[in-house]
């Protein structure tokens, strides 16, 4: 009790050695580090999808920004709309692609890399450059290499012979989604690769199939020499 008294007045007289008592706790003083992450999260995030989701079952609008709740009207009158369900499956084409494409493409950048050789650490930095640079640039160098006057795929497409006229990538639909595609894939492939060979587990699947592998071959070799893999004895 007297200890405890000692702390109190020690607080009231000295509020900054209180503070720095306080802050000595490990518990706290973790709260305390991770505090403006979540305000952060919180004013950035939480607070404008909070909006959102009011605005989805209010009658809000830019005129009456005071509204009225309307239950599930707004989310009714959009599944009626032939424009929001295009868009809602050239959101899913999109995801479901680039994410797909990003998987099997960098699981195999992934291989490639862990193997050794000249020059790999040279090339990991060089396959990090489409995810560095700035994505107004990234985005002016797509819009040059895909306009339909100027692009130099096109360009290059009509020398080999590969077609007479080049397409316009961004002006007609299954172009232009495939070039969005495209584009989203090259910014985030390196990025999955060197993920991939930073993860522990990663290193465990390619070892597992490095033996069912070698396991494979052997048999398969036995198999050839007419030997066949042994045969457990019945009982």
């Amino acid at each position: 009790m007297a200890e405890l008294a000692q702390r109190r007045s020690v607080g009231l007289s000295n509020p900054g050695a209180w503070i720095g008592h306080v802050l000595d706790g490990e518990r706290l003083f973790g709260y305390v580090l991770v505090a403006p992450a979540i305000i952060y999260i919180i004013l950035l995030v939480g607070y404008p999808f909070a909006i959102a989701l009011w605005f989805t079952v209010s009658n809000a609008t830019t005129a009456h920004p005071i509204a009225e709740f309307t239950g599930i009207t707004n989310l009714l009158a959009v599944l009626d709309d032939d424009i929001f369900r295009r868009a809602l499956a050239n959101t899913f084409i999109f995801t479901l692609t680039s994410q797909a494409l990003q998987m099997i493409l960098g699981t195999g950048l992934a291989f490639l890399l862990l193997k050794r050789f000249r020059g790999r650490r040279i090339v990991r930095g060089l396959l990090m450059i489409p995810f560095t640079i700035p994505i107004a640039i990234g985005a002016m160098a797509w819009n040059w290499m895909l306009n339909p006057t100027y692009s130099v795929i096109n360009w290059v497409g009509e020398r080999l012979g590969l077609f007479q006229y080049g397409p316009n990538w961004l002006g007609e639909e299954k172009y232009a989604m495939a070039s969005i595609i495209l584009v989203n894939v090259w910014r985030n492939l390196p990025f999955t690769a060197i993920v991939l060979t930073g993860n522990h587990y990663f290193h465990d699947a390619v070892g597992g199939f490095a033996v069912l592998g070698l396991g494979y071959l052997i048999a398969r070799q036995l198999t050839r020499s007419g030997q066949g893999p042994p045969v457990p004895a019945t009982p």
